[in-house]
């Protein structure tokens, strides 16, 4: 859901689009009015068409904007609070669920009211005050004009098809820790006896990642179609991370995860883990490790690191992409035995 100031944002954007263009600027799921309609049961039916028409997605309403011309007009805000019952008095059962901001315009004291309506629970129909004739209808926006909807359309909204929610890379953080070469101990297999391994030199990444789904609709996350990279300047270029579901701490009942996918119920926020490795190259040990050491200053003198992040849905719902940029973090470096570690946050 919008906070008041998305909302206001976009009714600006709005606004300000049709100033421009002197012409009203209205698109399939936009509409614009010079004032409130004192025609009930046709504004009834145009929200109820625009609200079918979009399919879960929002429509907008905005008052005060003249249609043709474009012009900033204004209304009176207090209007709204006598209009509006007499609309929903029009709709069959119930109507689309409405939430209004008011919105300055300038510094003359204009005001326009933007409206926005949830189209979750099409279809939606109105009463056209007609008896003894077609007492009820399904309106469907076409373009600028409003019509009855076609049978495909009313079957599309009784059987809508299922999209990928919103989404918003919410923030990340994370180190990257630099082994240098080291001895370990490992067991053998055969023997059961513990010898000592060389292992390094090499880097390890750990990142942990949230993202606010806003799921209308059940949607799964698997493991195998999502991946993450890490993009270090000068240093590292898209390198593969691997994304898991499982490790992450879930306190909530609208997110089921395991270690093949990530179930999402409700609008919530997913937490995701990414991982990866990579081995510092050379030809002989010497020329390994001076790579490594000079790995190791680039990372100590690097800014800013971007990470990337693909998950895709199961049931052909689409695929979700966003970066998000991480800094080194003001307690950035630690160094232990034959590890440095580089802390990583969001501003």
């Amino acid at each position: 859901m919008k906070s008041k100031q998305e909302m206001e944002a976009q009714v600006l954007h709005i606004v300000d689009r049709t100033t421009k263009n002197q012409r009203g600027d209205e698109d399939s799921f936009v509409e614009l009015k010079s004032k409130f309609p004192d025609d009930f049961q046709k504004t009834a039916r145009q929200i109820a068409a625009l609200c079918n028409a979009a399919q879960g997605s929002e429509a907008i309403w905005v008052i005060g904007v003249d249609e043709k011309g474009g012009q900033t007009l204004g209304v009176d805000t207090t209007d709204l609070e006598s209009w509006w019952p007499q609309v929903e008095k029009f709709f069959d059962e119930f109507t689309p669920e409405m939430r209004s901001i008011n919105v300055p315009i300038g510094n003359d004291g204009t005001v326009v009211v933007g409206m926005f309506f949830t189209s979750d629970r099409t279809p939606y129909v109105v009463k056209t005050g007609m008896s003894g004739g077609v007492e009820r209808e399904v309106p469907w926006r076409s373009g600028n004009r409003t019509r009855s909807a076609k049978r495909g359309e009313i079957l599309r909204l009784l059987n809508p098809e299922k999209r990928l929610p919103e989404m918003e890379l919410l923030r990340a953080n994370g180190n990257i820790d630099c082994s240098a070469r080291h001895a370990a101990p490992r067991m053998n297999p055969g023997t059961g006896e513990q010898v000592e391994a060389i292992e390094g030199p090499g880097v390890y990444f750990y990142f942990t990642v949230q993202v606010f789904v806003e799921a209308v609709n059940e949607v799964t996350f698997p493991t195998h179609r999502s991946r993450g990279s890490i993009t270090v300047p000068q240093i590292f270029d898209n390198h593969p991370l691997e994304v898991d579901f499982s490790t992450s701490n879930h306190n909530t009942t609208w997110i089921e995860a395991n270690n093949h996918a990530a179930l999402v119920k409700k609008p919530t926020t997913l937490t995701l883990s990414c991982r990866g490795y990579v081995d510092v190259m050379g030809d002989t040990d010497r020329t390994q490790d001076m790579e490594f050491e000079r790995l190791v200053t680039d990372l100590r003198a690097t800014k800013a690191l971007t990470l990337g992040i693909v998950l895709e849905a199961t049931e052909g719902r689409g695929r979700w992409e966003s970066t998000i940029t991480l800094h080194q973090a003001q307690d950035r470096e630690e160094q232990l035995a034959h590890r440095t570690y580089f802390r990583w946050e969001t501003a």
